[in-house]
């Protein structure tokens, strides 16, 4: 196989392997005159069609074998046959229902029904702009849980302490709740969105003193992702627009103003809890 032929198919196939939630897994392909085999991490060979090139051929295949181990088909009533993708060498040994094996499903029930929820942590760093040239700087923590499928349902906090001299003490609590779509809460690489409503706890006082301010504010969140795959966990930055029910003013000499809508800038990682 030429070098750039065999480069190309590392890398692309590195990427699938990837996004299909195998980035460790260890691949082989075995070519001789008469053909060129794919083989699995389990050993197993297929056979791999080069009517459209090897290497699109062989990511066929990739794509293929990930797909059935992911949603491998339903058994007949009584019989719990091997897994084995299309076109790969098995023996077909059947076991009896009797012999130790997964649950059978109920009628109706396939094992793509039963594959169960999907969910993880997220942490993440952010930055809130408020006017002038104040912002409020502080730690995220998003829970997210869903079935299987682009959408997930969200539960976010976060933690603003205001920076500056004139900050006046700023301290700001977000408490949030809403979905996700996408990555990095239900795909490893690639963009997403969150929509979350919410409400926030806002607290300031003047030169340290005892006499503060506090106000309570309903929320609206809508923002965009950008995940990238890395180890185990998902990388992402994301950018939100803020929507409050009203403003916070701090008065006296050094005033700050968290206004009606801010923008929100934030960089973290996504570590899935429930193994896909």
């Amino acid at each position: 196989m030429p070098h750039p032929v065999e480069e190309d198919l590392f890398a692309r196939a590195n990427r699938l392997l990837s996004e299909g939630g195998m980035p460790s897994a260890s691949l082989g392909l075995d070519c001789d005159p008469t053909g060129a085999w794919l083989i699995w991490v389990d050993g197993s060979r297929a056979l791999i069609d080069q009517g459209r090139g090897v290497v699109q051929g062989a990511l066929d295949l990739i794509q293929s074998r990930l797909a059935a181990d992911r949603y491998p088909p339903a058994p007949p009533v009584g019989v719990y046959p091997a897994a084995v993708a299309p076109g790969y060498e098995g023996d077909g040994t059947a076991v009896s229902s009797a012999d130790e094996g997964p649950a059978q499903p109920a009628p109706g029930e396939t094992h793509a029904d039963k594959h169960g929820t999907e969910g993880g942590l997220g942490v993440a760093t952010v930055a809130q702009f408020w006017s002038g040239s104040s912002l409020g700087i502080g730690p995220r923590l998003d829970v997210s849980v869903g079935p299987p499928g682009k959408f997930a349902f969200l539960l976010g906090e976060e933690a603003l302490f205001g920076t500056g001299s004139a900050s006046s003490g700023l301290v700001v609590f977000d408490f949030q709740g809403g979905a996700a779509y996408g990555a990095p809460f239900k795909s490893r690489t690639g963009l997403g969105m969150v929509a979350m409503l919410g409400a926030e706890r806002v607290s300031a006082s003047h030169d340290n003193s005892s006499n503060g301010l506090s106000s309570w504010a309903f929320t609206g969140n809508l923002g965009a992702r950008a995940s990238l795959a890395w180890s185990s966990t998902n990388v992402w930055l994301g950018a939100d627009l803020l929507v409050r029910s009203s403003d916070f003013q701090t008065g006296g000499p050094s005033p700050v103003s968290i206004p009606g809508a801010s923008f929100v800038l934030s960089v973290g990682c996504f570590v899935p809890a429930f193994s896909r």
